[in-house]
């Protein structure tokens, strides 16, 4: 990460945003990016509809380069939010570009993500329904164990 912003300190960057997911093993109901970033920054950032983390460990790469702009004095922030292991999860893609959108006054096309997250939310709720059909069809067998 050093020598990474050696190298990046010549375009003179204004921010570093790290992006980071949190994984759960559910699939969470409600999608929403949290920042991670100094007191002044949040304080700037309280409008964007963004929440701070209540808390957060960021490891890896993503924690590097926050150390090293904390080190060098360059402005960083820290996007997360929830990732499901269990599935493909455009809907944590879709959390933070609409969070990006916000802070930066980007236009991010989401469209395509939104149809996609739409579509999964379908398909899960597809599996759930057979999942209970098929539960509530086998309840009504005897077990052959208990004959």
């Amino acid at each position: 990460s050093e020598a990474l912003f050696k190298w990046i300190k010549q375009f003179k960057p204004k921010e570093f945003v790290v992006i980071d997911g949190v994984p759960v093993q559910d699939i969470p109901e409600k999608r929403q990016a949290y920042l991670v970033a100094g007191p002044s920054r949040l304080e700037e950032l309280a409008g964007k509809n963004i929440p701070p983390a209540e808390a957060a460990l960021i490891a890896g790469f993503g924690g590097a380069i926050l150390n090293e702009s904390l080190m060098s004095g360059i402005n960083a922030i820290a996007m997360l939010t929830h990732v499901s292991t269990q599935i493909p999860d455009p809907d944590a893609v879709l959390a933070i570009i609409d969070g990006l959108n916000s802070i930066y006054n980007l236009k991010i096309p989401t469209e395509i993500l939104e149809k996609s997250v739409e579509k999964i939310h379908e398909q899960i709720s597809q599996i759930a329904s057979e999942y209970k059909a098929s539960q509530a069809s086998d309840g009504d067998k005897e077990d052959p164990m208990y004959r």
